[in-house]
């Protein structure tokens, strides 16, 4: 169970001083990094294909499709072409491909040493998610781990930062708890020249919460008996969530 503080967080005066808060929240935590320079994953450069291969039937970044020939522990051996062969690692996939299925892979580099392509179904399925992904969309997000100011999280192949201030309505006392578990959130940045993505699990929670508060003032009747969770005590009395509604019990 995630450990919220009881008040909920405060929220700006209007929507652009939101806005500015959050921007400035964002840009302080990523430095002026993209997402992936802040994660720490340097993008090495490719090995040069070895010289006797014929120029352009193979190349670092593109996206082919691939025979799978076999499958050992950790990695897929597939054909591309009449020539080539790569390596992909099994842990990309969902669930494990079989040999004849056909698949379309992003080529990574050529490894000298083992004379074969090293290959990607991530680089793949990330290229094609960012060619559809808007602002507003809502995505189903694995939170990987904790980063300065907020939560990494990936959604197919992409990585995206989120705020603390995004992950929830309440004020979080510890991200790590979030860690290895998946959010529903909406995206509410999307830089492809930077390869920047901002996600807020709060705005989905914002909306869910409007919907059961507005389901609930329907049926709501005067003499209703209702259990409800303390979300801030004041000298005058408490403030009790009775499902997406604010009560006031007066001492």
């Amino acid at each position: 169970m995630h450990q919220v503080s009881e008040e909920p967080q405060s929220n700006a005066d209007s929507s652009g001083d939101l806005d500015d808060a959050l921007q400035r929240e964002i840009d302080e935590a990523l430095g002026g990094q993209s997402i992936e320079e802040l994660i720490g994953e340097a993008v090495l450069p490719p090995e040069p294909a070895p010289s006797g291969r014929e120029r352009g039937e193979v190349a670092p970044g593109q996206i082919v499709p691939c025979r799978v020939v076999a499958i050992d522990r950790d990695a897929v051996l597939v054909e591309m072409g009449r020539k080539d062969q790569g390596l992909a690692p099994l842990e990309q996939f969902e669930r494990d491909p079989e040999p004849g299925d056909i698949l379309q892979l992003e080529v990574v580099r050529y490894d000298t040493n083992e004379d074969l392509w090293i290959v990607s179904r991530e680089g793949a399925v990330e290229r094609a998610t960012w060619e559809d992904l808007t602002e507003g969309t809502i995505v189903e997000a694995f939170v990987e781990k904790t980063n300065k100011g907020g939560l990494e999280v990936r959604f197919g192949g992409i990585r995206a930062f989120m705020p603390i201030s995004q992950i929830s309505v309440y004020r979080v006392e510890d991200p790590a708890e979030y860690v290895n578990t998946k959010l529903r959130c909406q995206v509410t940045e999307v830089d492809r020249r930077d390869s920047r993505v901002i996600v807020s699990a709060r705005a989905v929670m914002e909306v869910e919460l409007e919907a059961k508060r507005e389901a609930l003032l329907a049926e709501l009747a005067e003499g209703d008996v209702r259990e409800g969770i303390v979300r801030q005590v004041m000298p005058y009395g408490a403030f009790v969530d009775i499902g997406g509604v604010d009560g006031l019990v007066h001492v």
